[in-house]
Parts: C-alpha cells; structure tokens; sequence
C-alpha cells in the first residue's frame, strides 16, 4: 500500500472499527456514506451494521441528515457523542428535497469524504455480515481496474413482512455496462465504489433514482463485480421516494432517467437505449389505456 490513503500499517487481522486506535493524521481508506431523512425507526440498524465492521484498515463514517422531524438526528447524534473520532454527522437546517439547488448540499456533503473507496448505505437500509467491508476493499485492491463492486441483498417489505432475494444470480461475476441500460440491479446498501472512478454528475432533479445514473457512470469508468453472498438488507417502506412511486409514474421516471443517461453516455448510439426506452414508453401506454377503459366500465356499472 503507497498512496496517500494507505500511508499506514495495516492490522495483523481484523477488528471491529469501533475498537481501532489510529494516529490522528491517519486517512481513512474508506468512507462510508450514509444519506438519511426520518428514519428514526431504521437508523440504529445502519449503524450499527457500520460499527460491527471489523477491518485491517482505517473507516470514517458520514451521515447526512435532511432536517429529519422524527427524532432520527437524536438518534445520530448519540452515536456521535459515543465514537466521536469515528462518525460524523452532518445535518441539514432545513429540508432540502424541494429545493432547486438540492444537489449542491449533497456535492458539499460529498466533498467531506476523505476516503479512497466509497461504501453507501441509507439509513433505512443495513448490512448484514461484519467482514462486508474487508471482503469487497481487499478485492478491489486486488483488482485495481475495477470501477466497483456490489453484491446480492435481501429485499424486506416492512408492510407485508415478506422477503425475498434482490437478485436471482447464483454466482461471482463481472458484469457488463449495457446491462445497466435495460435495469439497476446494484442494490444501495451493497455498493463499495473506488473514488476516483465516481464521476461527478449534474443530474437534473427531476431525474429520480440518482443510484442508477452513479452506478451507470461507475461502470463507464471501469469493470464491476458482483458477489452472489447476501450482505445487506434492503427496505421497502411507504416512506421510501421509489418504492412509493406508483406503476406508470416509474415507468415515466425511468424513461426520463434512460434518455438522460443516453444524452451523457459515451455510448449513446448504443440501440439498448433505444430498445429499453421503447419497451417502457409501450407499457406505460398500454397501463395509461387500461386505466381508461377501467373507468369506463365503472362509470356503466354505476348507471
């Protein structure tokens, strides 16, 4: 290890992070990112899941809260308290969602990560397993060409109590970038991205799914992997901005989100564009004409 971010002696094996000890100049070699808004529920799961890591390098964690009213930013600033030299709070005055210039506190949050790699979690998300980051850091040095890479999850519906797997992909491998045209398989929770290959992108804001255009833009940079081994939990809630949404409003968005990424991509001639914004546009047309005579039939059944 050489550079600026490995500039210290790695442990003999791995420990928790919250019992490292490393010299105040030390340079994390990993952030971990975690964006956040009235999760108060949630929150202790994510981080918790951060603080039972046990890694041979050093970990900063950051969390960025959006004006939470639930008692999230409490919460937050208890583990603060607790492992002050380890996690990090940043908090918004006010909600900045609705906000035209929205983008600019997430580039000035995003600024504070001093780490080579990026591993993202939201707050109503959590990992699984204490070695997800030794596994997925010590492959990606391994693997120095790679952009990224992610693993499978499991899909847990608050709602209804049901789970199920985020990915059906029963083994370990790379991934091709035109597969991301068609979906976003990566769940959040389950990313660790190498910096340098994270390109800043100024995505209009009503471009949704802002994890879709990072992966995509990653993948452009460089390989990335997958590991068939469950490591995260992913949420559905009735709080959650995608999960939310209702059918033909995502297919919408999702055509918005493609035609954006088409208009930056390198590969913007690519015919999987066309072919993927194509088959949205005809069901989101064929539920729009459903609707229709849905409404019909209702308004002849009431005469």
């Amino acid at each position: 290890m050489t550079d600026m971010h490995n500039s210290f002696i790695p442990l003999p094996k791995p420990i928790r992070i919250s019992e490292q000890q490393w010299p105040e100049s030390t340079v994390p070699l990993v952030s971990i990112r975690c964006i956040t808004y009235n999760h108060v529920n949630f929150i202790r799961d994510a981080i918790e899941g951060f603080l039972m890591q046990e890694t041979t390098f050093p970990v900063e964690i950051l969390i960025h809260d959006d004006a939470s009213t639930d008692g999230t930013i409490d919460i937050i600033l208890g583990y603060c308290e607790k492992f002050p030299s380890l996690i990090q709070a940043y908090i918004q005055p006010e909600n900045t969602y609705s906000k035209p210039n929205r983008r600019s506190y997430r580039r000035d949050f995003n600024s504070l990560l001093k780490g080579k790699y990026i591993a993202t979690c939201e707050g109503d998300d959590y990992w699984l397993t204490g070695y997800k980051l030794e596994k997925q850091i010590n492959f990606l040095e391994r693997n120095p060409d790679a952009s990224f890479c992610f693993h499978n999850a499991v899909i847990f519906d608050e709602r209804s109590g049901k789970a199920r797997l985020f990915s059906d992909c029963a083994i370990d491998c790379w991934h091709q970038l035109e597969e991301l045209i068609e979906r976003n398989f990566i769940a959040t929770a389950s990313k660790v991205a190498r910096k340098s290959m994270c390109p800043k992108v100024h995505k209009p804001d009503e471009v949704k799914a802002g994890d879709w255009v990072a992966n995509f833009t990653a993948a452009e940079m460089g390989k990335f992997y997958y590991f068939r081994e469950v490591m995260s939990v992913y949420r559905l809630h009735g709080a959650g901005v995608w999960t939310s949404m209702r059918g033909v409003e995502k297919l919408n968005q999702e055509i918005q989100l493609l035609e954006f990424l088409k208009k930056i991509s390198k590969y913007e001639k690519s015919i999987k564009f066309e072919q993927s914004i194509s088959r949205r546009r005809n069901a989101s047309s064929f539920f729009k004409w459903l609707k229709i005579k849905f409404v019909k039939f209702y308004r002849l059944t009431q005469r």
